[in-house]
């Protein structure tokens, strides 16, 4: 092979390796994405919640913020599902997200659990009071009316609230605390956020 023939083989070679190794890069990329986000909605899912409020407790031992955990279930979900078709409800479940995404900051977790229920991991809140006003706010947001095709769906949630660590110290038991909040806002008529002492109080 001549020397110029050489040169070209070499420039083409490397130039489709580059590309191979770049469509291998981003397939890492989009597993990495599809092992830790929820296919519908393309939030955090519970594994990557999970590894996140890991996190969160590791920097609060270091640094002594607290931070909430929001446990969010909509109410009316089931009657969408019911009149419109389950097509209808997983577009409103994808419309969800964005509004929940909106009413905390970037750095912060919103995760999908699964079915209709949210979870929201904001550090950096000084207190309960702090944390019902971010629960209000996420009820106010997700109670709007959103238009899904030809219909114009409305939705609430009903919010429990745990804080770190005085609601539990680890993963399981603020989460825990968070869903039996959830529940009794539930049974208090829905449209509300509760704290994880109310609980403790029933």
């Amino acid at each position: 092979m001549a020397s110029h023939d050489l040169s070209l083989f070499v420039v083409r070679r490397t130039a489709e390796l580059a590309e191979t190794n770049e469509r291998l890069r981003q397939s890492e990329a989009e597993l990495r994405k599809l092992a830790h986000h929820d296919p519908l909605t393309g939030l955090a899912n519970r594994s990557l919640l999970y590894d996140e409020l890991r996190r969160s407790i590791a920097r609060g031992k270091r640094g002594g913020e607290t931070f909430a955990v929001l446990m969010i279930d909509l109410d009316g979900f089931k009657p969408v599902n019911d009149t419109y078709g389950h097509a209808v409800g997983d577009r409103l479940l994808e419309a969800i997200a964005p509004r929940l995404q909106e009413c905390v900051r970037v750095s912060d977790v919103v995760a999908r659990l699964g079915g209709d229920e949210f979870v929201v991991v904001v550090e950096g809140v000084l207190d309960q009071h702090q944390a019902l006003a971010i629960g209000a706010k996420i009820i106010a947001v997700l109670s709007q009316p959103l238009h899904i095709g030809a219909h114009d769906i409305q939705v609430g949630a009903s919010i429990g609230v745990a804080l770190w660590p005085q609601d539990g110290d680890d993963t399981q038991h603020l989460l825990q605390s968070a869903d039996r909040a959830m529940y009794l806002a539930k049974q208090a008529g829905r449209g509300c956020c509760l704290p994880a002492s109310t609980a403790d109080e029933a």
